[in-house]
């Protein structure tokens, strides 16, 4: 990583033209990260497009840290963790080793939480979940030094 600052951002946007997933490729606070948010009530099917695209822009990009958002998730979490885990072969080819999950707090503590964690271990990719993103991109700071 060199030393120059960056943002790339862009949205995908539904055909109501409005937006469902804000995606940010950051590298200003010394560490490169991939920040998706979902916005409002997102789907299971705008969250696959959005993992679509995701796995695009880690395929140019190797980007090591992802912080995905989903509180606004309006979906079913079983379904939601199952397409996870369906690309983690995917994105660990492609460079992915730190996964910060910011979900509502209700699922932070869930089994489902649980269960994502040790699918993430046994690929390798070290995993967390937090209800915010503070705390989300503290972790990604600090989460090759510990």
């Amino acid at each position: 990583m060199n030393d120059l600052a960056f943002d790339l951002r862009f949205n995908l946007e539904n055909e109501a033209g409005e937006t469902f997933v804000t995606c940010e490729l950051n590298n200003t606070n010394a560490r490169e990260y991939i920040y998706l948010q979902a916005n409002d009530q997102l789907t299971l099917g705008e969250f696959e497009e959005s993992l679509t695209k995701y796995l695009e822009l880690l395929n140019i990009t190797q980007c090591q840290h992802l912080i995905l958002d989903t509180r606004n998730f309006g979906g079913e979490w079983g379904s939601l963790n199952e397409r996870i885990e369906s690309e983690l072969g995917n994105a660990k080819k492609n460079g992915l080793k730190y996964f910060a999950h910011i979900v509502p707090r209700d699922i932070a503590r869930s089994y489902l939480s649980n269960e994502t964690k040790d699918v993430m271990l046994k690929n390798e990719i070290a995993y967390e979940t937090f209800t915010g993103a503070a705390t989300a991109v503290g972790w990604m700071q600090i989460c090759e030094l510990v």
